[in-house]
């Protein structure tokens, strides 16, 4: 059974829906919006044309037709049907199952074709409209599936059963950045429950909805169901939210000249980025990023720890400002701070009169960054090495030979700072024990 049978066994069904819907598609004010146009409109006249044969009552009906060949393919189509009849009709139209027109409306609706694409090149694309008053006209324009930021409103019934759902609008877009996108909705009369993924709220004046991170290239379904009571005039304008931003954060608290630090930071929708380091007395030392455009998502920032002219800079407390701006001039600013560490460890190594068997102590002290590695030298041989010890005694294997002895302590912090002390200890010998005393016997 074709299209224009179904429409005219579910007639009495349809008809008896009675949808009011009146859907305005509003191009928003910007260029990639403001040029979309219909790919094709069919345009139908009310006459009386005689019952299809396969149904053979002999009797006539009032009928409005067109039809058209498509040219290209379209994936998503949305169509309006705009209609100057003064009562509902029935309505045949490719693709779908069959609507009701409310009298005198213009409805949107969201063609279901089982194929890849709703349209096809070279597709027969035709409206049947029945019981029609004489003389009424009807115009279908067919729409590729809108890019954001767009704007939808409409009048809908209060809901009915039957299939398609009636007081439903159902609508469909594409992302055209990815992004964090919003819907601001409102309602001046009669009440309507808003559908976008998993996320449902019924509104009655003005309302808000989050829909979350959206990609590119998918198209996303949107539904607007009327609740009960008088009919629901409602709009709602989709677009991506303003710019935000989270960081920046350095992956660690503590730097040194020379080693590359970095700064994470994320944003919400596609910006220019300017970063900005600053000195500890507040003056600017230079810029890390200027009018870099960035995509949505996770980025960073490196900073080697010098200053504009690739010298090391002084230790101290070093703040990284962002500010990020969308194509909509919304802003978005944050800042972190990260301590440059410049001096290696403190050494405390007095100096020190000794005996053979005594050990050498010495205090580590971090200025900045923990310690790393301890090394200890005595008269320019290596003795022995440590982990990130703070406190630590030493002495050869066999003893220290009396004499003066030249200690090296070299203290590695974790940025790399490192400290040389040299020392020189004196080893006395041990006190001999004095002989006892010889007894003589006469």
């Amino acid at each position: 059974m074709d299209s224009g049978r179904q429409v005219i066994a579910s007639r009495g069904l349809l008809v008896a829906a009675a949808i009011l819907l009146a859907v305005v598609w509003i191009a928003a004010p910007v260029a990639s919006a403001a040029t979309v146009k219909p790919f094709l409109t069919l345009n139908a006249a009310c006459s009386r044309q005689s019952d299809p044969i396969e149904y053979a009552t002999g009797s006539t009906y009032m009928l409005a037709t067109d039809d058209a060949t498509a040219s290209g393919n379209h994936e998503v189509v949305l169509v309006r049907a705009i209609s100057q009849d003064t009562a509902d009709v029935a309505v045949s139209l490719f693709g779908t199952e069959g609507i009701t027109l409310p009298a005198q409306s213009a409805t949107w609706t969201r063609l279901r074709h089982t194929s890849n694409f709703d349209v096809r090149n070279g597709d027969k694309v035709g409206t049947h409209v029945y019981a029609c008053s004489p003389g009424s006209s009807f115009t279908f324009e067919f729409y590729d599936a809108p890019s954001t930021p767009v704007v939808f409103a409409g009048v809908d019934s209060n809901p009915g059963t039957g299939y398609p759902p009636p007081g439903t609008s159902t609508l469909a877009f594409t992302a055209l950045e990815s992004g964090h996108y919003v819907a601001d909705v409102s309602v001046t009369q009669g009440a309507v429950t808003i559908s976008f993924g998993n996320t449902t709220k019924t509104i009655a004046s003005a309302g808000h909805l989050d829909f979350g991170t959206l990609r590119t290239n998918y198209y996303y379904p949107l539904t607007v169901e009327a609740k009960d009571g008088p009919p629901a005039k409602w709009q709602i304008k989709i677009g991506i939210g303003p710019v935000s931003l989270t960081g920046p954060t350095f992956d660690t608290p503590v730097g040194s000249p020379g080693n590359p630090l970095t700064a994470d930071y994320s944003i919400s929708r596609n910006a220019t980025v300017n970063a900005t380091l600053t000195s500890p007395d507040g003056s600017t030392l230079r810029s890390l990023a200027t009018d870099l455009l960035v995509k949505a998502g996770d980025h960073s920032l490196t900073w080697d720890g010098l200053d504009a002219s690739g010298s090391p800079v002084p230790a101290g407390t070093y703040t990284l400002a962002l500010d990020v701006k969308d194509s909509d001039a919304n802003h978005a600013t944050g800042s972190a701070t990260v301590q440059i560490d410049a001096t290696g460890p403190a050494i405390n190594l007095p100096p020190a009169i000794i005996t053979p068997d005594q050990s050498v102590t010495v205090a580590i002290v971090a200025t900045g960054s923990k310690i790393a590695t301890v090394q200890v030298t005595v008269d320019g041989k290596p003795l022995r090495s440590y982990g990130p010890a703070t406190t630590l005694s030493f002495k050869p294997a066999s003893g220290w030979k009396p004499g003066k002895h030249t200690v090296t302590i070299v203290a590695r912090d974790k940025l790399g700072n490192l400290t040389r002390l040299t020392r020189t200890i004196v080893v006395k010998p041990s006190s001999m024990t004095k002989p006892k005393a010889m007894t003589k016997t006469f």
